[in-house]
């Protein structure tokens, strides 16, 4: 299981908030697991580390998803962000939290291929949220995922590589182009936020081979299931439980689910909302799971927290018993 979002602010909320949830069954999961180094760090790193890949072309990936056809080019994703200025700061909005329509993609994706037509630059949008660059020759950026930097300072994270200035250039003219656009003067005339930038990443090509560890997999999240349809294995919507993916998963199968129920507001730093979703991951995930392995159902599992360490369960024995779990400043802290 990836489950983005739900170690991201526990030492902090654990230690500022007196308080804090009690969460008996999130608590007595982590208790009980192994801590391992975690796999990567966010939802798209993680699955490429479980499919057997050392970097991610996303760009590639989703184009072949997608139908699109890049012939020669390269592709890399470039998604539509909002970046949000504080005093010292550069704070990220991915595109999948500002309500974009297709029609407003559309449009900025037209006055993108005018102004850097002599650039041979050709940006689509196959989905609202999901823009695609195709680049005339072979580029090396350096970038994370905007899921991994939502809320954080992006600052340290700009696009680095041997044309790293080239690119900030090109970053500065769409942020420009972008603010000029009558798309941006609606949204703001309607109170929503600007797209005022695109966030580049996942470069490389397809690779002509990819050996997952996973049989099966189980997510709404597109680059999850373009992985999938590469590697020729079964891709399913996200269950809302864990029964439901007991009865749909293939017997003897190696499923990878993703739950980002927990994302948003891990990012926004809003501790109610996150409460809210982490006693449905508890009632709908953790407890069914913890039985799961109690009565032999499954043999083991492994979640992979992100920002934290990944937590594996096994059948039997639990290695910490069946003692109460320490409170949480500890048992997220690191005196566990």
């Amino acid at each position: 299981m990836v489950i983005p979002g739900l170690w991201k602010r526990l030492p902090e909320w654990t230690r500022d908030y007196e308080n804090f949830p009690a969460l008996p069954v999130l608590a007595r999961t982590i208790w009980l697991a192994k801590h391992r180094e975690p796999l990567a760090g966010s939802l798209e790193e993680a699955a490429a580390g479980l499919f057997g890949l050392e970097s991610l072309p996303a760009g590639a990936l989703l184009s072949k998803h997608y139908g699109l056809e890049p012939g020669e080019r390269q592709a890399l994703c470039a998604d539509p962000v909002h970046l949000q200025a504080d005093i010292d700061r550069l704070y990220l909005h991915p595109g999948d939290t500002l309500g974009i329509r297709q029609d407003e993609a559309d449009r900025l994706v037209a006055e993108f291929n005018a102004h850097f037509q002599d650039e041979k630059l050709v940006l689509q949008a196959p989905a609202p949220s999901r823009w695609i660059l195709c680049l005339p020759n072979e580029e090396q950026l350096d970038t994370l995922p905007p899921s991994r930097l939502w809320g954080e300072d992006v600052r340290p994270q700009m696009p680095h590589g041997p044309r790293a200035r080239y690119w900030g250039g090109i970053l500065t003219e769409i942020q420009m182009l972008f603010h000029q656009s009558e798309v941006n003067s609606a949204r703001r005339m309607r109170g929503a936020p600007e797209i005022n930038s695109l966030w580049l990443w996942g470069c490389g090509r397809l690779p002509e081979r990819i050996d997952p560890g996973v049989s099966e997999v189980f997510s709404d999240d597109v680059l999850v299931k373009a992985l999938a349809e590469q590697a020729g294995i079964r891709g399913l919507d996200e269950p809302e439980t864990l029964d439901d993916l007991l009865d749909q998963s293939e017997t003897g199968a190696t499923p990878l689910v993703t739950l980002p129920l927990l994302a948003p507001a891990a990012a926004e730093d809003d501790l109610h909302a996150w409460q809210a979703g982490a006693e449905i991951l508890e009632r709908d995930w953790l407890a069914p799971l913890l039985d799961a392995l109690k009565t032999k159902r499954f043999a083991a599992a492994v979640l992979h927290t992100l920002d934290g360490p990944d937590l594996e369960l096994s059948r039997q024995p639990f290695w910490r018993g069946w003692g109460s779990p320490p409170p949480w400043a500890r048992l997220v802290g690191g005196e566990a």
